[in-house]
C-alpha cells in the first residue's frame, strides 16, 4: 500500500508540470539570465543559490521553463552574446591586419599568402 501511495505521489508530481524543462533564475528588472538549472532540485533552489552570493532577493526571480522558453533564453543571453563579441574580436583582427599590412607595404595577396605560410 505504501509503495502504491508512493508511485501514486511520483506520477502525479511528474504530470504536474509535464512541459518543464528546467529552472532558471532572471534578474525581474532586465531578464537577464543569472542561472539554470534542470533536474529535481525544488523550486527556489536557484533563488536561494543567487541570494547566497549577494543578489538582493526581491531584484530576482526563480521560474520554471519549457524547452522553447529556454531556447529562447539561451538564444538571447548565450549564443547571441557570445557571436556578437566573436564577431567584435573578428572586426579588431581585421583592423590590426590592414594597418601591419599597410606598415609592411604588402599588398592584400601578398599578406594573404604570409598568412597561409604562417598557419
Amino acid at each position: 500500500m505504501k509503495s502504491l501511495i508512493f508511485i501514486l505521489l511520483i506520477s502525479i508530481s511528474i504530470n504536474s508540470y509535464p512541459d518543464v524543462y528546467g529552472r532558471v533564475c532572471i534578474e525581474k528588472a532586465t531578464g537577464r539570465l543569472l542561472e539554470f538549472q534542470q533536474g529535481d532540485a525544488l523550486l527556489g533552489t536557484l533563488k536561494q543559490n543567487r541570494t547566497r552570493a549577494g543578489d538582493n532577493p526581491n531584484d530576482i526571480e526563480e521560474k520554471k521553463v519549457t524547452k522553447a522558453e529556454w531556447l529562447a533564453i539561451e538564444d538571447t543571453w548565450i549564443t547571441q552574446p557570445a557571436k556578437e563579441k566573436k564577431q567584435q574580436k573578428e572586426n579588431q583582427n581585421k583592423i590590426k591586419e590592414d594597418n601591419l599590412r599597410t606598415k609592411l607595404g604588402l599588398t592584400k595577396q601578398d599578406f594573404k599568402d604570409l598568412k597561409e605560410v604562417i598557419n
